[in-house]
């Protein structure tokens, strides 16, 4: 069998449904497949670009029906939708752990094949259904001699002794990105059939979306200083020349500049975060440009509601660079995203300054939180 061949017979699986189940039409789309003799059967795999890809034995795959085929699939699915291939670093006991996250995810799954685990097996431990891994991990813990070594692994997957820690890192933020932008195509009737643990996974997701500031409200004290305007229609007013609906109202475009602190005190994940924030702020009409400096400028360009793949950067802080930046160009109002770790600023700002301290950063009480100039908000959880 070819690569070509199977990723027909999976976009098949997929058409069928994007009518009943399109989450999972949308999950197995953006994934990577591919034909590989020294997987077992199937499974997610970890790339070198820190993404997972979906690996098959072709030997396996040919002797499944169109219905198993389509239930190892949903299993690999509901895997990713757990976070259970970036959770398995974190479990000491890596075959417990396998069996635990298949019985969180098998019981949803109808037409798997026959040595699938499924809860079943287990009938003497009395396991509740619809449960987290975590849960099966803790009741499987005394009973370890009977998890079959045939039984279905996940060798493939990041692990305290084949992943280093940054590596693992950067596959979790990937996946967590990845899902974050589909989860909003799983319904809520959807997502009630997946139990405990998707709706807890989902609901991270989601969260992770979610904007701290509200800058509708918070940027419409600078947009009176906004030189430019655009015309929006409206059905709350009548044309002024022609007494018809809809009028036409005169809006104002803030010019927002936006630095963000680049250099290397900051993780990865604050980097999401700040991106999640700049999209509410973009959606709200404003004209955002964004800096992206550590000691020096390192990149200038107009945000469009994409996030970047990278950032440049990440060596000492200075905050003058993109302040005399924004001075330069009149911006309404410079949006500062950092830790707060760094030397006093020697620009004076001659514009508004709001600084947008990570959860991480520093607090209130520290001298560096006073000599920055401007309004200062912590981007808390």
């Amino acid at each position: 069998m070819e690569t070509s061949e199977l990723q027909r017979q999976i976009s098949r699986i997929s058409i069928q449904w994007l009518l009943e189940e399109p989450f999972f039409a949308h999950i197995i789309g953006g994934l990577s497949k591919s034909l590989n003799d020294q997987v077992a059967e199937i499974g997610l795999a970890l790339q070198e670009d820190f993404t997972f890809v979906l690996a098959v034995n072709p030997t396996f795959w040919s002797s499944l029906s169109t219905q198993e085929q389509q239930a190892v699939i949903k299993h690999e699915v509901l895997h990713l939708l757990f976070l259970h291939p970036i959770s398995k670093r974190d479990y000491l006991n890596e075959r417990l752990f396998d069996t635990a996250a298949d019985l969180a995810i098998n019981q949803y799954i109808a037409h798997l094949p026959a040595h699938y685990v499924q809860l079943d097996d287990f009938k003497y431990l009395d396991l509740l259904p619809q449960q987290s891994v975590d849960y099966y991990y803790q009741k499987l813990q005394n009973h370890q001699e009977e998890i079959a070594s045939s039984q279905v692994q996940h060798q493939q997957w990041p692990n305290q002794e084949n992943t280093d820690s940054a590596k693992a890192d950067v596959a979790a933020i990937n996946l967590k990105r990845f899902l974050r932008q589909l989860s909003e195509h799983l319904t809520e009737k959807e997502l009630e059939r997946y139990g405990v643990g998707a709706q807890t996974a989902v609901l991270a997701l989601r969260q992770m979306n979610k904007p701290k500031v509200n800058w509708r409200r918070l940027l419409r004290i600078y947009q009176h200083s906004s030189q430019k305007t655009y015309l929006k229609n409206t059905i709350q007013r009548p044309s002024k020349r022609f007494g018809t609906i809809p009028g036409i109202k005169v809006k104002r475009h803030t010019k927002v500049g936006v630095a963000i602190d680049t250099s290397g005190s900051l993780q990865m994940e604050a980097f999401y975060a700040f991106f999640g924030e700049i999209h509410a702020m973009w959606r709200g009409a404003n004209e955002i440009q964004v800096v992206e400096c550590d000691e020096c400028i390192q990149k200038v360009y107009p945000y469009k509601g994409k996030t970047p793949e990278y950032i440049q950067g990440r060596g000492s802080t200075n905050f003058d660079e993109p302040i005399e930046w924004a001075n330069q160009h009149r911006m309404d109002v410079l949006l500062y995203f950092t830790d707060g770790y760094g030397p006093k600023p020697k620009v004076l700002n001659r514009i508004p300054i709001i600084w947008l301290i990570t959860e991480s950063g520093i607090q209130p009480s520290q001298a560096e939180w006073d000599q920055l100039p401007g309004k200062k908000l912590k981007l808390t959880a």
